[in-house]
């Protein structure tokens, strides 16, 4: 930049004809223009390169805390027991959460499916289907 602006004021300045460059200073002139534009694009290069660096990083501390947390999850043993019932003679041991079987999930209702939103999914049709059969063979059965 101060190159530039010292080329322009030899340029302003010098007692020759008005309008006219020596040779020089229109070399002059043109190495100033080309770092200055050298100068910008090294500047956002730079940027960039820092901003992938940082997208980077912040995947891999994504990537580190996901498995930290996947880790801890499975030294805590967060299963959870219930304590068995006593069987009628003695006293029952308490269970820990490493002992004893895990509880059985229990049966899904079914959910109650849209007609209209079933025409688009097969398994919501089905469903349909075997409700309105159901609902036809209890009004022909009274």
């Amino acid at each position: 930049m101060t190159a530039v602006a010292t080329a322009i004021g030899f340029a302003a300045c010098s007692g020759g004809g008005e309008g006219t460059l020596t040779k020089e200073q229109a070399d002059s002139i043109a190495n100033a223009k080309a770092d200055s534009m050298a100068n910008a694009l090294k500047a956002q290069n730079d940027s960039l390169i820092a901003a992938q660096a940082a997208e980077e990083a912040r995947r891999a501390d994504s990537a580190r805390i996901a498995d930290s947390l996947f880790a801890a999850g499975k030294k805590s043993g967060t299963t959870i027991s219930r304590p068995s019932k006593p069987s009628g003679s003695g006293s029952a041991k308490p269970t820990t959460p490493s002992e004893g079987p895990a509880p059985a999930p229990k049966p899904e209702e079914p959910k109650p499916v849209d007609p209209k939103a079933a025409r688009f999914n097969q398994d919501a049709k089905k469903s349909v289907d075997e409700a309105a059969q159901k609902k036809k063979a209890e009004r022909f059965n009274k």
